[in-house]
């Protein structure tokens, strides 16, 4: 880090976590405060840093200057928000999938495990204890795709248009949390839903829909039991 950080204000919009403007020196910085119920909604903060800092010479993500299991602290990342219209122009489209191809390119030299959304879903249903309707289904699903002929690749997981910024370097992606080594139409769907042109599109679609309701379900409890 350049210098001691002096906050600047609290950034808006995280759902998970706490986030705050801060001023190192000639430099902005976000000091990001880890969400104490990180495993809870399946964040995996060593999977994230490793990935961080595997992509840190692509300069498609923000620069780290610390990292902790309690606390991410990275550069400020001074750019333009994509927004859903984003996609809909040819020349980003081409943009954004030139990037992606490039991350599903980059192999992994430490050991990772291929990401299990089964798994994933589980720790989302136990949870709930039994609340939520059809989680045999939805586990059934992702034990189907984890089961599937497919090399793992390079997913964001959470490929929004909120989290990709046009900046003088190029297309930044932010918010790495979900990430992992996933299923190579995972950020394709993401963005595109069913018109992304991938044999397992329809799968993944519908798995995406399953585990965003989960996530908001496990969500809503840990907001009311706090």
């Amino acid at each position: 880090m350049p210098a001691k950080p002096r906050l600047i204000r609290a950034l808006q919009g995280g759902r998970t976590n706490q986030s705050f403007l801060v001023e190192c020196g000639a430099h902005l910085g976000v000091v990001r405060i880890n969400a104490h119920n990180s495993t809870n909604l399946g964040i995996d903060r060593e999977r994230e840093l490793s990935l961080l800092r595997l992509l840190q010479s692509l300069e498609c993500v923000p620069r780290i200057w610390f990292a902790s299991q309690e606390v991410l602290v990275t550069e400020f990342v001074d750019g333009r928000q994509w927004h859903r219209d984003s996609l809909q122009q040819p020349g980003l489209r081409r943009r954004l999938a030139r990037l992606i191809e490039r991350l599903q390119g980059i192999t992994f030299t430490a050991y990772m495990p291929r990401f299990s959304y089964r798994v994933h879903c589980e720790n989302y249903l136990q949870q709930l204890e039994d609340t939520f309707p059809d989680g045999a289904a939805v586990v059934a699903l992702a034990a189907t795709l984890d089961e599937g002929d497919w090399q793992p690749v390079i997913s964001h997981h959470d490929l929004v248009p909120e989290n990709i910024v046009e900046t003088e370097r190029g297309l930044v992606l932010l918010d790495w949390e979900y990430a992992g080594w996933g299923h190579p139409a995972m950020d394709g769907v993401r963005l595109y839903g069913r018109d992304f042109p991938h044999p397992d599109t329809e799968k993944v679609y519908e798995l995406q829909q399953a585990m965003d309701r989960l996530w908001q379900a496990v969500q809503n409890q840990l907001i009311n039991t706090v």
